[in-house]
């Protein structure tokens, strides 16, 4: 039987007929999936996906569009991810690997090897987001909780408060060193 190295999940809050959402399993080697009956079943979506596109590390949802972090770049989605695009702009192209993707309001969050890129236009251009993060931090987690941004890197826990204009350090009280955080997740309000 053929085996799948899952690497990330995204779930689509817009809700189907039936009630359902859409969640999204990004996977090393065999590109996309998608499940509209909570992971009782998976079905492929992946028409459109180029050369090395089948190679997924993260996938991000911003309203009705899906974002995914290729071995090639930045795709997306505004079909539920029946058919992907590329976004071939100078700035996404340079970015040759890309770890983590999260979205906030107006606000996508790219986090890379050579640290975090915010994009206020879909990806199409970003900026670089490093002001509070130490030099040669790899981002390779990104959470949004409520109103605030945070970061899982080689160096440490990052927070945002102001939509990544800038970052402070929120680890104190890690027990490990250096404080690589590789994933973040966020629990039930309470």
């Amino acid at each position: 039987s053929m085996r799948y190295f899952v690497t990330s999940f995204a779930v689509k809050d817009t809700i189907l007929p039936g009630g359902q959402s859409s969640i999204f399993a990004g996977t090393l080697q065999n590109g996309i999936f998608r499940s509209e009956n909570y992971g009782a079943s998976w079905t492929a979506v992946d028409s459109g996906l180029g050369d090395f596109q089948n190679l997924v590390d993260a996938i991000g949802v911003k309203g009705d569009t899906i974002f995914a972090c290729t071995s090639s770049g930045l795709i997306f989605s505004t079909s539920n991810g029946n058919y992907w695009s590329t976004i071939n702009t100078p700035t996404m192209t340079s970015l040759q690997v890309i770890n983590c993707i999260a979205a906030k309001d107006s606000f996508i969050f790219v986090g890379t090897p050579g640290g975090m890129f915010r994009s206020t236009d879909n990806g199409y251009s970003c900026e670089t987001d490093n002001n509070g993060i130490s030099y040669g931090a790899s981002i390779f987690s990104i959470l949004v909780a409520d109103s605030d941004v945070f970061l899982g890197t080689t160096e440490r826990v990052y927070k945002s408060t102001d939509n990544g204009a800038s970052w402070t350090k929120s680890d104190s009280g890690l027990p490990i060193y250096p404080k690589q955080v590789l994933s973040i997740e966020s629990g039930p309000n309470k």
